[in-house]
């Protein structure tokens, strides 16, 4: 007589199913036919092993430090697809464990994060009269090897490195940059203004985060005063993002010039009494005599047209795109004007500007000129010189789309005024588009605008673009699109498939 099957038999049999669920199969009335002989040994399985078993569960030992500098976390957050006006793209958070007080420093590259950390290993020493003990880090390279790690060495400080992928570990710096990094997407929601401010939003987040409560510590207290030992003073906060005005020093204007400039809130300085602003031509000043207006938001401040009658050709386009890409014609205007004064010509700056700021490159002016509000301002202009030079042209034949604003100053800047441009009836759509011009004008400039849309998101990604100033003395290489279509065995046209 055969034997019977073990009930590790019948366990690979029923496809590894949790042990009491064999147990139960076997011993209960479930099914006939689960005949068996043996005990049910508790022996690892190894297939289960391999194919089942779950991560193994964080302990937490409920373990906090007992002072400021007993051990501080710190990670890193980036690389931000859209960099600061100052080339940054990612931030260093150091938090203390005790207060819960962090410090932020925006960085152009992760090896940034030493001489973050370095100011702040100074400040937290001085504040609290004490050295610091440990950190606790993951394993990027920048924190445990290089510099930083020959750092930590030197001064004797443990570094508790977390295991490889264990980010839970060091979860109390990830979940903290987590706060800051939805912080700093509400800041940006809220304002309307465009990406490349989320240096200035993380910035004020970490700021006001550290005078707010916190789970982390006990009822009525703040990270500021559990680090600083005294209340914070909160009557100095405005709503980030809005619009304000600051005074002019008697200094630096002339008679008959503004007393103040518009400019957009943008933040605070930890040990300074005032506010960090940006002009409307992307200038960072801090002033002390600031007069906000939170009741309307940057966005819309810049965005108001002060013109009064509109003009004919104004009217035309009023007609066509509304009254938000009339103004357009006026900042073109203005932005050839400028083009043509004189270079050694400056404009007086803010208070505590400082003197690098008045060479500022004009490139840079341009693009913060016209980066008002890309979402709702400015039209491809070549589409709205289409109109103007074409009365006869049907406005279902004009595609009117959004240009992002370095593009759309360098087409005005090198671009003469008047376009020559072709009736769409005369298009032949079964070629591709010989211009840029000619691209966003046909009834097809959605396909062709897609197409150029996916050429620009690729390079991106792959990190082709960066951004610098042109050198003295050199001439910028022009660009152009080129445009091909794709066909069938037939020889159709095959939509979707457009290529620039």
């Amino acid at each position: 007589m055969a034997a019977l099957p073990t009930p590790s038999l019948w366990h690979r049999r029923l496809g590894h199913p949790h042990s009491d669920v064999t147990r139960a199969v076997l011993t209960k009335d479930y099914a006939s036919g689960v005949n068996y002989s043996g005990n049910f040994d508790r022996e690892k399985c190894v297939p289960c092993l391999i194919g089942k078993s779950p991560q193994r569960p964080y302990s937490h030992n409920g373990h906090r430090a007992k002072r400021v500098g007993e051990l501080l976390h710190m990670d890193t957050c980036g690389p931000f697809p859209i960099a600061t006006p100052h080339g940054k793209k990612y931030f260093t958070t150091v938090l203390d464990d005790c207060s819960n007080f962090a410090f932020t420093n925006l960085g152009a590259q992760k090896s940034d994060a030493i001489d973050s950390y370095l100011s702040t290993e100074a400040h937290v020493e001085r504040v609290s009269e004490q050295k610091v003990l440990s950190i606790r880090v993951d394993n990027a390279p920048e924190f445990i090897a290089g510099r930083l790690g020959t750092h930590f060495k030197d001064r004797g400080i443990m570094v508790q490195a977390i295991a490889p992928y264990a980010h839970a570990q060091n979860g109390k710096v990830e979940r903290y940059l987590r706060t800051l990094e939805d912080g700093l997407q509400t800041l940006l929601a809220d304002s309307g203004l465009p990406t490349s401010f989320w240096g200035d939003a993380v910035l004020t987040i970490q700021y006001l985060r550290n005078r707010l409560p916190t789970s982390a510590l006990p009822a009525g207290i703040t990270p500021f005063e559990a680090f600083y030992k005294k209340k914070p003073d909160l009557s100095h906060l405005r709503v980030w993002g809005c619009q304000c005005f600051v005074t002019i020093a008697p200094e630096l204007r002339s008679k008959g010039r503004p007393r103040r400039l518009e400019c957009i809130f943008v933040g605070y300085d930890e040990y300074r009494i005032g506010w960090r602003v940006r002009d409307l031509k992307g200038g960072y000043h801090f002033s002390r005599d600031v007069i906000f207006n939170e009741s309307l938001n940057a966005r819309l401040g810049i965005s108001r047209s002060p013109s009064s009658t509109p003009t004919p050709a104004q009217k035309r386009i009023q007609s066509i795109t509304g009254s938000d890409y009339s103004s357009i014609l006026d900042l073109v205007s203005n932005r050839r004007i400028a083009h043509n004064q004189d270079k050694r010509q400056i404009e007086p700056l803010l208070e505590d500007g400082g003197a690098n700021q008045l060479r500022r490159s004009r490139r840079i002016q341009a693009r913060s000129a016209l980066a008002v509000d890309p979402s709702s301002i400015l039209a491809d202009f070549i589409s709205l010189v289409t109109i103007l030079t074409n009365p006869q042209l049907s406005p279902d034949s004009v595609s009117l789309s959004l240009q992002e604003p370095d593009i759309l100053d360098n087409f005005i800047m090198s671009s003469p005024v008047v376009f020559i441009t072709t009736d769409a009836r005369t298009w032949d759509l079964k070629k591709a588009p010989n211009s840029y011009a000619e691209a966003c004008a046909r009834p097809d400039a959605s396909a062709w605008r897609a197409a150029m849309d996916r050429e620009i998101n690729s390079l991106r990604d792959m990190g082709a673009f960066l951004e610098c100033d042109l050198p003295p003395g050199k001439k910028p290489l022009t660009l152009k699109w080129v445009y091909a279509q794709k066909t069938d065995s037939n020889g159709q046209v095959l939509v979707g498939k457009e290529k620039a």
